[in-house]
């Protein structure tokens, strides 16, 4: 059977009514070339992205790392931009309380670069205790300022305290010692302040072996220290004297200290132990 040829014209007309019919069923679906789903005034992307978990996450850990570089402003403009998702993301909102305060202290500590390099550094100390105070996510940064702090004034008591706390963290018990050498060889203005100083070095005296530096004379002159400058009620510290002098064998001044610290307010079923163990033989 022969099959009729078709005109150019013919062709041609079938063409358009073909791209007609299909340019009427783009526009029924509503999907013609170049449209898309989304909302009038609404990048698609950002609508259908944005607020997943997984990019507040990723946006979070950002942050996070920010923080840890020291870029506090950068990292509050990024956690406020997960908080106005309203997305009960994480910690968000106890993260962000405070932070305003903390961002003016840095701006301050900017506004006083030409003050003394002393009040200078008690200024790093505010930002660092402030730091410390928000938690165990901070302390990194909070160690950065008290560094700092010693670079301003290597007589900064409170500096030097600070960092002897983060190497007793570390179970750097060298380094600590350090530290609290030169915080006591310093002093603070305040008695309670130097007999807690005195206290913690004369634990570690009596801690590390001697051959690290270790020394129960040197345990026992600080723990007097810390008696003399220290609050009457604070029984701790004459207990580690009254220790350090049964250990040194001095036996009769640690049975009476016993005893005293026995009939102390405040006293406890220990420390009534203690001058029974202090009197056998």
């Amino acid at each position: 059977m022969l099959m009729r040829r078709i005109s150019p014209q013919a062709s041609l007309t079938m063409l358009v009514l073909l791209l007609c019919f299909l340019g009427c069923e783009a526009k029924e679906t509503g999907t013609s070339e170049g449209e898309t789903n989304a909302k009038p005034g609404v990048n698609a992307e950002e609508s259908s992205e944005a607020n997943k978990p997984t990019d507040l996450q990723s946006k979070y850990e950002r942050a996070r790392a920010l923080e840890s570089q020291g870029d506090f402003v950068k990292a509050h403009t990024m956690f406020k931009e997960i908080q106005n998702t309203k997305a009960d993301f994480k910690d968000i909102d106890t993260r962000l309380d405070g932070y305003g305060e903390l961002l003016a202290m840095l701006t301050d500590i900017k506004d006083l670069e030409t003050d003394p390099a002393s009040l200078r550094a008690t200024y790093h100390v505010d930002v660092a205790n402030f730091l410390m105070a928000r938690g165990t996510d901070y302390y990194g940064q909070a160690k950065v300022y008290f560094n700092l702090a010693l670079t301003l004034d290597p007589m900064h008591f409170g500096a030097h305290r600070a960092m002897a706390s983060f190497a007793l963290q570390d179970a750097q018990h060298k380094v600590a010692l350090n530290f609290l050498k030169k915080a006591c060889e310093i002093k603070s203005d305040k008695a309670a302040e130097n007999a807690d100083a005195h206290y913690q070095l004369a634990t570690i005296y009596r801690t590390l072996e001697a051959e690290e530096g270790g020394d129960l004379k040197l345990a026992l002159k600080n723990a007097e220290l810390a008696v003399k400058f220290g609050a009457p009620e604070k029984l701790d510290y004459p207990r580690l004297v009254a220790e350090l002098y049964f250990e040194t064998k001095q036996l009769d001044k640690a049975r009476f200290l016993a005893g005293k610290i026995a009939d102390m307010k405040g006293a406890t079923d220990e420390d009534k132990e203690r001058v029974e163990e202090y009197k056998a033989p």
